[in-house]
């Protein structure tokens, strides 16, 4: 298997353990929990347990989803606007779908790293 096959069985897994955890905790959260603390350990951010599911749920689920989605069109942008050292050589046609599936790849660890 692949390692890229391995990476989205990972990214899969995770997406359900990250999933799962968050549903099997919402029952043990106070129904108001502080978020924020000023420089003292005070709190001074007030959340409801709702709130805080539909944050940490955005947090967990799109945000790594962004940030592969962002990595995967570079391969359709514009070798301009693809900012990376050597831009020239790593987006040259012979190399640029070899370049831009390394960067997806390696986003879809970023991803699992995320969750």
């Amino acid at each position: 298997m692949s390692r890229f096959k391995v990476s989205i069985a990972l990214l899969v897994v995770l997406f359900f353990v990250f999933g799962a955890s968050l549903l099997a905790s919402i029952s043990m959260l106070p129904d108001r929990m502080a978020t924020h603390f000023d420089g003292n350990g005070e709190p001074n951010g007030w959340m409801t347990r709702s709130e805080h599911m539909v944050i940490m749920g955005f947090l967990g689920a799109v945000l790594p989803s962004f940030i592969m989605a962002i990595c995967w069109t570079t391969r359709y942008m514009a070798a301009s606007s693809v900012n990376i050292p050597y831009r020239e050589y790593w987006m040259a046609e012979e190399r640029r779908i070899e370049s831009t599936e390394f960067v997806f790849e390696h986003s879809v660890w970023l991803a699992c790293l995320f969750l």
